[in-house]
């Protein structure tokens, strides 16, 4: 369940001929008041940072499915209901469903449950953003403190012997020969150093670890709160790939497809969007997706990804592709969209038949990518 992240964009559902009002999602994903318009001054990040592909279940799909949340969701409720101002309460979702409850219904509890999810999850995002912001401001704090005693204790090499090298200190746990924090001042054991340096090292290493202490306490908050976030975000997620998982055991049908960004931290083979120069084509669109059989990495370099469309630099922007697989050909129709969240491509997913002619159903698309530092 790692490899997505599900953020969820403007739904429009349409069920058996009837227009289903309550199926309508609406997210703030997608608001004109926080765009910014494209220019080719613009830089990104070329590697994904996540990637969310997703199909809907057709009414006709359900029938018999049924799923009941897990009790790992219990703690999660709980903690929603209890904190009455939390913003996802009133939208908290009935999330369980019979095998005899109406299809139409399980459609709408379903995509209740992936709009909720993704709001909860851009919500976070942005609480994490800044929650690591603070954590760099204050790593730059704590370096601007403690650098002056820390410098005084590099250890050096004052001489080669052969190919060894000898350095005028010893360490004792620390894997840099650069202090990085006060304790590596005590790990050190100075070779060279007389009776009366070693008694200003130790006053020194007091001296600092008196400075470090307190914002080491406020660091261990910041750091339990970003775990914590972490761990939300990651619930948000698993209510849309539990519950669709389930249904794809009961009936066959592979809803849930993996795509690997940034966000999917140690995994290999990372989706890429690579632009010319002058932003004008692509070079490469690289996606790692799983469509149910394991991950396969597609390319339009390679021919594997067919570009049908796209344009950034006019409005709207514009990123349309297909892939096919041995069985299903998957068309992207999707916008790009430069928010607070980065830069984002959303649109539809539909799935088609191996020939590329006949719908089977529909679903969404977003590919995020971070906007590059300066």
């Amino acid at each position: 369940m790692k490899n997505i992240s599900v953020i969820f964009i403007l739904l429009g559902l349409l069920s058996c001929g009837r227009e289903a009002e309550n199926l309508k999602l609406k997210s703030n994903l997608y608001d004109p008041g926080i765009n910014r318009g494209i220019t080719a001054n613009f830089d990104f990040e070329e590697i994904f940072r996540a990637g969310t592909i997703l199909a809907i279940p057709n009414e006709d799909e359900l029938n018999g499915v049924s799923f009941e949340a897990p009790k790992s969701w219990d703690k999660y409720f709980v903690e929603m209901k209890n904190d009455r101002g939390n913003p996802f309460f009133s939208k908290l979702p009935k999330v369980s469903f019979k095998p005899n409850t109406s299809n139409f219904e399980k459609r709408k509890i379903i995509t209740r449950v992936i709009l909720l999810a993704g709001e909860i999850r851009d919500d976070l995002y942005l609480q994490l953003s800044k929650l690591e912001k603070d954590i760099s401001l204050l790593k730059l704090e704590i370096s601007e403190k403690v650098s002056p005693y820390l410098e005084k204790y590099i250890c050096y090499e004052p001489k080669r012997q052969g190919r060894r090298k000898l350095y005028n200190c010893l360490s004792n746990g620390s894997k840099s020969r650069v202090p990085e924090k006060c304790s590596d001042i005590d790990s050190y054991t100075f070779t060279d150093f007389t009776p009366e340096q070693n008694q200003q090292k130790e006053e020194d290493y007091i001296k600092c670890e008196e400075i470090e202490a307190p914002f080491d306490i406020k660091m261990q908050e910041l750091i339990d709160m970003k775990t914590k976030l972490e761990g939300d975000r990651r619930f948000a997620k698993s209510m849309v790939t539990d519950m669709l998982i389930d249904i794809q055991k009961q009936n066959n049908i592979t809803y849930l497809f993996t795509s690997i960004g940034s966000e999917d931290k140690g995994t290999a083979n990372q989706s890429l969007l690579k632009l010319t120069d002058d932003k004008s084509s692509i070079e490469n669109l690289e996606l790692n997706i799983s469509f149910g059989k394991g991950n396969e990495v597609y390319s339009s370099e390679l021919g594997t990804i067919e570009i049908n469309k796209f344009q950034i630099l006019q409005t709207p922007s514009v990123l349309d592709f297909t892939i096919k697989t041995n069985d299903h050909c998957f068309s992207f129709e999707t916008s790009g969209t430069l928010t607070k969240y980065g830069l984002r491509f959303i649109g539809d997913l539909i799935v088609k038949d191996i020939d590329c002619t006949h719908q089977i159903r529909k679903g969404v698309v977003k590919l995020e990518l971070n906007e590059k530092s300066i």
